[in-house]
């Protein structure tokens, strides 16, 4: 969770564009470690990556994501040219994917079924619904382009990593 710590330094540090894309990248990096391993370390803000993490539940880690995700769209940029860079449609999509395994988050079981499931499903409806309104992102023509090593070309591809070559 260096990342996370990175991404802390940017949000103490940084102008509005990259405090967006750190709080981005840093709820990102949370959803991962969640959807693995179903709890979230972290460390209290001004706090030393040395100092032993606190742990949220799925759950609370959960609501804190979706937290950093509403907090950082509204000062994102819409998709560019360049998906390597955090953007509202990856932020959307983001939070399509939290909502779409929301119930099996808050779950302690891990089950998947609550009475928030259509609440849960309207929210995934509604975030995939304004990428597609963003008309910044559909299908490639080729699916295959999506794996090329220059994918940065796909109208499909949301958010990537770049490719370093050598």
């Amino acid at each position: 969770l260096s990342q996370v710590h990175n991404c802390n330094l940017v949000i103490d540090n940084g102008t509005p564009a990259q405090v967006a894309q750190a709080r981005f990248l840093r709820a990102f990096y949370y959803y991962n470690v969640i959807d693995l391993f179903g709890q979230v370390p972290y460390r209290e803000a001004g706090s030393s990556p040395d100092d032993f993490p606190k742990v949220w539940t799925s759950s609370q880690a959960t609501t804190q994501i979706i937290a950093m995700l509403t907090e950082a769209l509204p000062n994102l940029a819409e998709k560019g040219s360049d998906p390597a860079v955090a953007n509202k449609d990856a932020a959307r999509f983001l939070l399509a994917k939290i909502y779409l395994n929301k119930a099996v988050f808050d779950s302690d079981t891990h089950t998947g079924f609550n009475a928030n499931n259509v609440a849960n499903m309207n929210e995934v409806i509604k975030y995939v619904d304004q990428i597609s309104a963003a008309g910044k992102t559909s299908l490639a023509p080729d699916y295959w382009d999506n794996f090329k090593p220059a994918n940065h070309t796909s109208a499909e591809v949301i958010f990537t990593s770049k490719n370093i070559n050598g």
